[in-house]
């Protein structure tokens, strides 16, 4: 009571702000007393709500009702919709405060895409009042939601701004809750030591905090020392018990399930599983209902108990979808009704592991079987749709990355049901997931780049979006050149420009949705092509086959679609199987590499003295290997394959030249090269990302015209100064700098162009007129580029690969962001095919930037190949492509004609077999440009002058008669 008197002895005074002045005492009464009293507070709220109130009032009133149903009752759905009336009724700060706690209460109930709606509202109002504080909470609550969606490096981008915006107010307290999330975002990422910093980050700041300490402590104990976590989850759980904090209690439960789990006392994780879904379920706590039900799904079948585990799954939908059958245990919720699609994803995969399971180790039975497919194609669908929602690319790769293991199972099971049923759908279906399996992330941006000619959008709004993008792309290039120099200061002001600019582009794009909708429908149809349209598209003759390889844990999975017919094929991964790829790549490099660094001065004496020997040692390693890979890959399908092959790759083997595989095992002391039974006699060989892809390559409209040619050539004639590599930008720093490696004058580059050009006409830039501008400006009117120029593949970080030009150098996201719309690009440099190997997209690599901007065919290099032999075997492909052979015939035949002219130690693969030709393999158009239509014109002239002589002759003649 002494309190209540006060308030209104302020209120009587003039010392509270006027407009607060003005609320009724209930409202000054229940803000005053809400933390300690929530109950009372609410009572005084509830009786103010039944009087004719002005909007403000009214929507305080909803305010302060929303803060005790969310923060003390834990009542989400309730909470929802005090804040929802409440932010149609309040303006200012307050309308700002509201939509944030709406949602706060939308994303504990899963309304994810809500959530961030209300939270970018937030954020617009916070702004605009100039609010430090509640900008930095926001973007701490924003970044939860991404989190909660599995959208964690973008999550981590919220946090790291949030962090910035709490470090300017001095504001510890938040700044340990954001080191908290970053660490959560990191342990989910797989990073468990970073995680662990940012939780130690948070405990330190939070000294004198012990409640809110624990927080951070119980999670450097669940991941650095469970069983020492148990006895500070006995003490958070009396403490939340005592404090009323259901939400929190709940929480602190649940990861004592895990301790016990992970200490191997089972009953008692399943205890305090069961008591925390009790929790959840009394506020509405959706993900924690899920997760818990998850957690004792795995448990039982782990005790090989499936049908238990299947219907704790049913109760984790049951639990939080209104009205769904739970005791329909084959029966998955549809899409539509799925809103915490993360957690959901798990259960399904779950539940479809445990059907799989029972009909291999019980059962028996086809109906389980069937449960589980169908189980498994509803969690791919979830995971399919989760992908295309997130808008930032390393959300959409660590996605494919982190469930490798659901296409995995899903093979797998289909697998299975193949050998009961031989039925040529379900090699359909296997194919499905095969294909979603890798290059989605290239398909969808391609067919985005096709989508924008075909449907009717201003101009202006795709330049927008373009130049918002390449703002995007100056910022990245100039954060990893300081992030390289370790220039931290520079780095922290790049990273809160990256963000900035990631925020207006994310605006302006979602304003674009809403302004052409069927643009965006359409952009999500980059789903995988069923077989038989990609017979139709793909395979023009019986003699042509698409083979689609996927590498699970301990499977290989290989189908192989012909003119007329599927083959599956599964065959056990050999546990060195990595190893003996390194092993056969190591064989081609270092046979010559050796010699190389022994010309050179580069390799001691003694390594050198030894040479021959191991030389040999290379040699005897790499026909092993080869014949031992060839055995795997290709021997049982020899009968089944026709001579021209289309091979779609996956994992590791993507590094590897199928072409220098050896058909026949050898004498191993053979010294000559050029007799030695390579793959690439027998089959003519292209390769693809996906047969997806391939198809969009394909789709895509030719020039009727003649094929021109734009050939560069940066470093024809003496090597370029130290500087004039430089990224550009606020950074000094070279590309030697950059890189450690070195950019000279490329020998035989001038020569390999000026020939090409002999052959096809076009334009040929030398030295410093292969600027990249130049390039650029230039490229987009040319339908074949030829880049004889350095390259730099980076397998950690694939962003700094880059290409380089006479006067800098472009790093992949400009060129997948530019236009290139050529009939064939020719990267005539190293390592243009190499990059970092992502699990579920491939390699990402400078060919794979190509790919994106447009080019419909690509010739690429797989390691450092020698200049001298690429010129060669460039002019003749040149040569064969003017005679008017496909793309992969014509680099067929130029390697098998090196092969055979070349020196014979010359012809060791390591100079033919790293050139590969990939995409659209349709031989060009050459139109009036060619020799041989040259030398058919001459001959027509010739033939018509002989004519029209002998018509003169015959008409003197009969003038005289």
């Amino acid at each position: 009571m002494p309190r209540l008197l006060l308030i209104g002895l302020l209120c009587i005074s003039g010392l509270l702000p006027a407009q607060r002045a003005a609320l009724p005492a209930s409202i000054l009464i229940a803000d005053s007393i809400w933390e300690a009293y929530p109950d009372s507070a609410f009572s005084l709220i509830e009786n103010l709500l039944r009087e004719e109130l002005s909007p403000y009032i009214e929507g305080r009133a909803y305010f302060r009702q929303g803060r005790i149903l969310l923060n003390k009752r834990q009542a989400y759905r309730e909470a929802e919709t005090a804040f929802s009336r409440a932010v149609d009724l309040l303006d200012g700060i307050y309308a700002g405060r509201a939509y944030r706690n709406l949602g706060r209460a939308q994303d504990r109930l899963g309304k994810y895409d809500e959530a961030l709606a209300s939270f970018r509202r937030a954020l617009d109002i916070f702004s605009r009042e100039k609010d430090i504080q509640g900008l930095g909470d926001t973007y701490n609550s924003l970044g939860n939601a991404l989190k909660d969606m599995g959208e964690y490096h973008e999550a981590s981008l919220h946090f790291y701004h949030g962090m910035a915006l709490f470090q300017q107010l001095d504001d510890r307290i938040g700044q340990a809750r954001i080191n908290n999330n970053l660490g959560n975002c990191y342990v989910e990422l797989d990073s468990i030591e970073k995680g662990l910093t940012f939780y130690r980050k948070a405990m330190y700041m939070l000294e004198g905090r012990p409640a809110m300490q624990a927080v951070a402590r119980m999670n450097i104990a669940r991941y650095a020392a469970p069983s020492e976590g148990i006895p500070e989850y006995h003490k958070l759980i009396a403490y939340h018990q005592g404090s009323g904090r259901v939400d929190q209690e709940a929480v602190v439960t649940t990861n004592l399930g895990h301790a016990y789990w992970a200490t191997g006392e089972v009953e008692k994780a399943k205890n305090a599983y069961e008591r925390s879904l009790v929790l959840a379920a009394s506020i509405d706590d959706m993900r924690l209902i899920i997760s818990n039900n998850a957690q004792l799904a795995n448990i039982a079948g782990q005790e090989h108990d499936y049908d238990a585990s299947i219907r704790y799954c049913q109760r984790a939908f049951a639990m939080s979808i209104p009205n769904f059958p739970a005791d329909s245990l084959t029966f998955n919720p549809p899409l539509s009704l799925i809103h915490l699609k993360l957690e959901s994803l798990h259960i399904l995969q779950d539940k479809a592991l445990s059907f799989l399971w029972l009909y291999r180790n019980q059962s028996h039975d086809l109906k389980d079987l069937h449960a589980a497919i169908g189980t498994f194609e509803r969690a791919i669908e979830v995971l399919h749709a989760m992908y295309t929602a997130s808008q930032n690319v390393e959300g959409k790769l660590s996605y494919k990355e982190h469930f490798h293991l659901l296409f995995d199972l899903t093979l797998s099971a289909y697998w299975d049901l193949w050998e009961e049923t031989k039925d040529e759908k379900v090699i359909a279906q296997a194919f499905r997931v095969m294909e979603f399996s890798k290059a989605s992330y290239l398909a969808e941006r391609m067919l985005k780049d096709r989508l924008k000619a075909q449907e009717e959008i201003s101009g202006e709004w795709l330049e927008q979006e373009r130049m918002l993008q390449n703002r995007l792309i100056g910022i990245e290039k100039e954060l990893l050149l300081a992030q390289k120099a370790k220039d931290q200061r520079q780095i922290e002001s790049l990273q809160s420009q990256r963000f900035q600019a990631l925020q207006r582009l994310r605006t302006y794009q979602a304003g674009l949705k809403k302004s052409h909708p069927g643009y965006f429908r359409m952009q999500q149809m980059a789903s995988p092509h069923e077989p038989d349209s990609l017979r139709c598209k793909l395979l023009n003759s019986p003699n042509e086959a698409l083979l689609n390889y996927f590498l699970g844990n301990t499977w290989m999975y290989v189908i192989q679609i012909r003119k007329d017919k599927l083959f599956f094929m599964r065959k056990a991964l050999p546990s060195d199987f990595k190893q003996k790829i390194s092993r056969f790549r190591s064989s081609l490099f270092g046979y010559w590499t050796l010699r190389s660094g022994c010309e050179s001065g580069k390799l001691t004496h003694g390594l050198c003295d030894s040479l021959p020997h191991i030389r040999q040692n290379f040699r005897t390693q790499y026909q092993q290997e080869a014949f031992a890979l060839y055995s795997f890959l290709f021997d049982e399908w020899e009968k089944d394959l026709p001579e021209k092959l289309i091979i779609m790759p996956e994992g590791i083997l993507s590094f590897l030249p199928f072409e220098a595989l050896l058909t026949d095992s050898l004498a191993l002391g053979e010294k000559d090269w050029q007799s030695l039974p390579y793959l690439i006699h027998t089959y003519q060989l292209s390769y693809a990302y996906s047969a997806t892809v391939l198809y969009e390559q394909m789709e895509r409209e030719s020039s009727q015209k003649a094929s021109k040619l734009l050939a560069i050539a940066p470093f024809a004639g003496k090597s370029p100064p130290q500087n004039a590599l430089q990224g550009g930008g606020n950074s000094q720093q070279s590309i030697e700098q950059l890189r450690s490696g070195s950019w000279g004058r490329l020998e035989y580059s001038r020569l390999e162009v000026e020939d090409i050009h002999k052959i096809w006409g076009g334009k040929v830039l030398l030295d410093e007129a292969a600027g990249k501008a130049a390039f650029l400006q230039s490229a987009a009117r040319f339908n074949i580029l030829h880049l004889a120029t350095h390259a730099k593949a980076h397998d950690h970080e694939p962003w700094l690969s880059l290409l380089a030009f006479a006067d800098t150098f472009a790093p992949l996201p400009e060129l997948a962001r530019a236009y290139l719309p050529a009939e064939l690009v020719v990267l005539s440099a190293c390592e243009s095919g190499l990059g970092q190997l992502q699990d579920g997209e491939g390699v990402i690599s400078l060919a794979r930037a190509f790919t994106q901007a447009g080019a419909r065919a690509l010739v690429t290099t797989l390691w450092s190949v020698e200049d001298r032999a690429t010129a060669r075997i460039m002019t003749d492909f040149y040569s064969q492509l003017d005679a008017g052979l496909s793309k992969d015939a014509a680099l067929r035949q130029a390697r098998l004609e090196y092969i055979g002219s070349a020196e014979p130690e010359f012809a060791h693969p390591f100079f033919w077999a790293g050139l590969t030709a990939s995409g659209n393999m349709q031989p060009l158009h050459r139109g009036g440009n060619s020799r041989a239509m040259g030398r058919l014109t001459g001959m027509l002239l010739l033939a018509l002058g002989f004519g029209i002589g002998l018509w003169v002759l015959f008409r003197k003649k009969n003038h005289t008669n």
